[in-house]
């Protein structure tokens, strides 16, 4: 393979000069220097989830790294990948990847790009290290094409003795429209196998899953789990699951006193999408006002502000209750 010409290529900040340097770093014995470039490289190539001129072209010498067991750190170099190949997953899920919706040709070239390493991501599922089978779980889950080579390595690892390998690879499974049946005996495995058999049953997912993920979306303390959807927010996958159930979005308002920041925002674009799937009617029904309520409620509101904030009242806009929902500090809500 051609070495790229480094210099003319561009990143998020000009030339991709220094792009080689940050991917041999990668490779140190020294844990700083490898944080650093890592660092580095998700600012100059992935940043903010935009992919650039740059981005394609690093991701060979990322997989060379991921393949060599000798390179330590490998699991966050995974994560780097699945940032390259998608972006934010929470602009996926939880249908999952569609990748005809990848209009920037940046985007296209660079998930490309990360899909020539599925054979590689099958073979890490066997790994020694629990974090690489994981995030090699994970990125399977973000390639159809390759389903017929995903499929079958992902239900071989769905009762990997690690919780975060186990759950995400029953995930993956789901988002590439094979869910599982077995939910297994862990926490974690019957989250995983409802998030999985939601995503392909839809409306005909059982009451059992739907109440697993019921159990998961409503809780005040439901735990952050070890897996990289989400960002381990196991709460809002579940919430956003149950969008693709019709479930009752009564069982999403108790969690929603406790919450702020990221995780406000998607379990409130989960509620507010069961709750109003046709906009807002003249007359609200009893869970459109309990849901109005207690929104102006919330306690945390009025905390969110920055990029939190801005996605919140952008989902209040979209569902047309900008007059009910009033904006931190402007008063009280009108009720329609």
């Amino acid at each position: 393979m051609a070495i790229p010409d480094w210099a003319s290529l561009r990143h998020a900040y000009g030339s991709a000069a220094d792009v080689p340097a940050q991917l041999a770093a990668l490779a140190s014995p020294d844990e700083q220097e490898r944080h650093a470039a890592l660092g580095e490289l998700f600012t100059n190539i992935v940043h903010q989830g935009r992919r650039f001129e740059a981005s394609a072209h690093a991701v060979p010498g990322l997989l060379a790294l991921v393949a060599d067991p000798a390179v330590q750190d490998r699991d966050l170099v995974l994560v780097l990948l699945g940032q390259l190949a998608i972006g934010a997953d929470e602009g996926w899920l939880p249908l999952g990847m569609q990748p005809g919706r990848l209009i920037d040709p940046a985007e296209r070239a660079t998930y490309t790009a990360v899909a020539a390493g599925v054979p590689l991501f099958v073979r890490l599922l066997t790994d020694p290290d629990a974090g690489v089978r994981s995030m090699a779980a994970y990125l399977l889950a973000w390639f159809p094409a390759s389903r017929a080579d995903a499929v079958p390595a992902l239900h071989a690892a769905v009762d990997d003795p690690d919780d975060g390998t186990a759950a995400t690879a029953r995930v993956a499974l789901g988002l590439l429209g094979a869910a599982v049946a077995d939910t297994g005996d862990r926490p974690c495995t019957r989250w995983a196998t409802a998030i999985a058999q939601a995503r392909v049953g839809g409306a005909r997912t059982s009451a059992a899953a739907i109440a697993e993920l019921a159990a998961w979306a409503g809780d005040p303390e439901s735990p952050t789990l070890p897996v990289a959807f989400l960002d381990g927010d196991a709460a809002g996958y579940a919430a956003q699951s149950l969008t693709l159930t019709g479930a009752d979005p009564a069982v999403l308002l108790p969690r929603l006193p406790a919450l702020e920041g990221p995780p406000a925002v998607t379990h409130v674009d989960a509620l507010l999408r069961l709750t109003f799937p046709n906009g807002v009617p003249a007359q609200l029904s009893a869970v459109q006002r309990a849901t109005v309520d207690a929104l102006n409620a919330a306690p945390r509101i009025g905390e969110w502000d920055g990029y939190e904030y801005l996605n919140f009242t952008e989902l209040i806009d979209e569902h047309g209750l900008t007059a009910l929902v009033l904006p931190p500090g402007a008063g009280p809500a009108r009720r329609g």
